[in-house]
């Protein structure tokens, strides 16, 4: 598909032709030769190759101004939590909160998700998972997930009745003490143990 549809301007080869491609949210990662400028001339291997990198230049950016808002939102975080809590963030990258119905959750800082989870034996298994953000917002404009997950936090502890209401509530219930899951998990940790580099 030729990048005209997407770039409104006369002449090729200006720098905001340049920047619409390199910032294009669908821009496709295989190059083919024809792609065109808005007036129909194609695009040369020199233009192809200042726009890849004006692409991940733009996209390096955005994560570092995601990263340094995640790591705002994280501090923020912490406040909220108490001893416990932050030993399992800093052990488990989550942590678990228990609502006023009893009911437990693991919250997911890192990606902004919430998790009803039950105890079977000695572990705790996720039976729904619980999405809950503005819609409104995408890319540069969405909250760190770290405020995200405060902020079920807080509405679960003010109004857990609400949070189950509104919230895109999917089940996860295939992870409930399923062998299958368990014999997965321990690949994965044996995997990670075998890749760490051994101790002098």
């Amino acid at each position: 598909m030729p990048f005209g549809r997407f770039v409104e301007v006369e002449m090729p080869g200006t720098p905001q032709e340049y920047v619409a491609l390199a910032t294009y949210p669908e821009l496709p990662g295989d190059w083919a030769d024809d792609f065109q400028w808005a007036d129909g001339t194609d695009l040369t291997r020199e233009e192809l190759l200042d726009v890849i990198a004006l692409r991940n230049y733009y996209r390096l950016q955005q994560r570092r101004k995601h990263d340094k808002a995640q790591r705002k939102a994280m501090t923020l975080l912490k406040r909220f939590l108490d001893s416990d809590q932050r030993q399992q963030l800093c052990r488990n990258g989550t942590f678990m909160s228990v609502g006023p119905s009893g009911i437990h959750y693991r919250i997911h800082p890192a990606i902004g998700l919430t998790q009803e989870i039950k105890k079977h034996g000695s572990r705790f298994f996720a039976s729904h998972n619980y999405c809950l953000h503005d819609d409104r917002t995408n890319g540069s404009d969405a909250m760190p997930p770290a405020d995200v997950a405060l902020s079920h936090i807080l509405l679960i502890q003010s109004d857990e009745a609400s949070f189950l209401r509104t919230a895109n509530q999917r089940s996860a219930r295939d992870q409930l003490w399923n062998g299958e899951y368990l014999r997965r998990l321990r690949r994965m940790r044996n995997a990670r143990l075998d890749t760490q580099p051994a101790a002098d």
